[in-house]
């Protein structure tokens, strides 16, 4: 039910970027997404 709202028109495309806690206070910013390769972008 989190997601349900952001997930109601289906699943285009999905990252997981999986670090430790470590890594992720390491991070100087979010990782980037690759571009969408389908018709809505």
């Amino acid at each position: 039910q989190l997601l349900s709202d952001e997930l109601a028109g289906g699943v285009h495309a999905l990252v997981l970027h999986i670090f430790t806690p470590d890594e992720w206070r390491e991070q100087k910013c979010a990782p980037s997404s690759p571009d969408c390769m389908g018709k809505n972008g």
